[in-house]
């Protein structure tokens, strides 16, 4: 799925800079917690297999999915950090929902790839 992430990666981007370019640094600010899950998941792509080498009986798919867990955590933390940015209550709920959901989802599929595809990551 590191085609998929770096789509992701690179839309999101895109959404940052539009946000940026329109002076809304809120919004540019509050985007960035999307950002993390699909760098995540390129750096478990890229690490998991050196990591693993180095570590006697660790699997490649166990690194990858312990650094795309430590990708949601990071961004849940970021998320509950930047809502409290947001004045109204609504609003919050709002961005927390969205955003909680489509960061677990993204995880639960990077996830779920790495488990089930473990051969695509890097060996070099």
């Amino acid at each position: 799925m590191l085609v998929e992430s770096i789509a992701i990666l690179c839309v999101l981007l895109l959404v940052v800079v539009v946000f940026l370019r329109a002076k809304k640094y809120e919004f540019a600010i509050a985007s960035i917690t999307l950002i993390i899950v699909p760098v995540g998941n390129v750096l478990a792509i890229l690490l998991s297999y050196p990591i693993a080498r180095q570590i006697p009986g660790v699997e490649t798919a166990d690194v990858a999915i312990t650094i795309n867990v430590a990708a949601l955590i990071l961004s849940c933390m970021i998320l509950g950090f930047i809502s409290h940015r947001i004045r109204t209550r609504s609003a919050r709920s709002v961005y927390m929902i969205l955003t909680g959901l489509f960061v677990g989802i993204l995880s639960w599929l990077f996830i779920f790839s790495a488990l089930t595809e473990p051969a695509v990551y890097f060996q070099y």
